[in-house]
């Protein structure tokens, strides 16, 4: 603001939108009951459901169920095309009153606009959802969201990864176990190295502090890692850190940032399977530590596998992380526009590729 004195606040703030709301769609309702005769979906309407009520309407169709919408204040004939940008992806889809996706079905022209007698589009038509039944009655009341999510595309490969996030101390003897192609110890789940929490151990006596021991000779038959599990989050995120990068032979590389400690591979690609955390707590004490955003009794008894890794490049988008809750539930009605058509989505995992040293 060329026009404010200096040290003053600008007039102008300006905000990052990930999340467009293109429109506020009405069910069509009326349509089910008075094309019953031709309507697609099945079960066919014997009666004139009414948008107040408090109903159940279930339809079905194995193309993918019919939605009628009124009301639309766009031509959603454009957004036919909204896939096609190489660089700018975009996912279009509805939701219903409790905030479930439903994404468009896999055809090149899911929507399917009214048009009056001189062809002009009107404000309503029928969308072809991937879903093939759907409860029209969640649906009803004030307006359903037409929203557009945006998404950049990536041209690498990407990276398996994890992350161990502190949140308190650790007690005597927790275990972090590494699963990783170079483990000098082995299972039925793989190979791995152990992580030993420690508490008054006299060679890593401070906050900070971690200590190895890599068997070349073969003398004890493994490599051994202790961490101090006292101290600040961060400071056991930093011990954590230096056992880590002293695994002999190692296919990953470690990025701390304060209390979390990122582990990704050296080299994109499909690796997710090879690498993994566990936390075994010998006082059964699992809300110290958070792996992959699980902590508590979710970490139980669990491996939990890397994820992100792609052997291809170019077939990545890039979101908000604020979207992959929404997006997890509903992935398998997620569809993308390709440049040879319509692609499911895979897998839905983290973005490590800018967190680096």
């Amino acid at each position: 603001d060329d026009t404010s004195e200096e040290y003053d606040f600008n007039r102008y703030v300006g905000f990052y939108i990930n999340q467009i709301e293109l429109d506020k769609l009405t069910t069509d309702i009326d349509r089910v009951y008075e094309q019953r005769a031709i309507w697609e979906n099945t079960p066919r309407l014997r009666r004139n459901v009414k948008e107040y009520e408090d109903v159940n309407v279930i339809q079905q169709n194995p193309d993918g169920v019919l939605f009628p919408y009124e009301n639309s204040s766009l031509l959603l004939s454009e957004f036919d095309t909204t896939f096609l940008d190489k660089e700018n992806m975009y996912m279009n889809y509805i939701n219903d009153q409790e905030g479930n996706l439903y994404s468009f079905k896999l055809a090149s022209e899911p929507i399917n606009e009214d048009l009056d007698i001189s062809s002009n589009e009107l404000d309503s038509g029928t969308i072809r959802l991937s879903k093939t039944e759907v409860n029209l009655g969640k649906f009803f009341g004030p307006g359903r969201d037409f929203i557009q999510d945006s998404a950049f595309s990536s041209n690498t490969a990407g990276f398996s990864n994890s992350y161990l996030k502190i949140l308190s101390e650790l007690n005597h003897l927790d275990v972090i176990k590494f699963y990783h192609p170079s483990g000098t110890q082995s299972d039925a789940n793989g190979k791995f190295d152990e992580l030993i929490a420690t508490i008054g151990y006299t060679q890593v006596p401070n906050a900070g502090d971690y200590y190895f021991y890599n068997d070349i000779d073969n003398i004890t038959g493994q490599d051994t890692f202790y961490f101090n599990a006292t101290g600040t989050p961060s400071e056991i995120a930093s011990a954590i850190e230096g056992c880590l990068n002293n695994i002999r032979n190692r296919a990953f590389r470690v990025i701390r940032i304060e209390d979390h400690v990122f582990v990704k591979a050296s080299s994109a690609g499909e690796h997710d399977s090879k690498f993994g955390f566990e936390f075994i707590s010998v006082l059964l004490n699992y809300s110290t530590i958070e792996i992959a955003q699980k902590t508590g009794s979710d970490l139980i008894g669990n491996i939990f596998r890397f994820e992100g890794g792609s052997a291809f490049s170019g077939n990545r988008l890039v979101m908000d992380i604020g979207q992959k809750v929404k997006l997890l539930a509903n992935q398998n009605d997620i569809l993308i526009r390709t440049e040879n058509g319509w692609s499911k989505v895979k897998k839905i995992s983290n973005y490590i590729d800018n967190v680096d040293t």
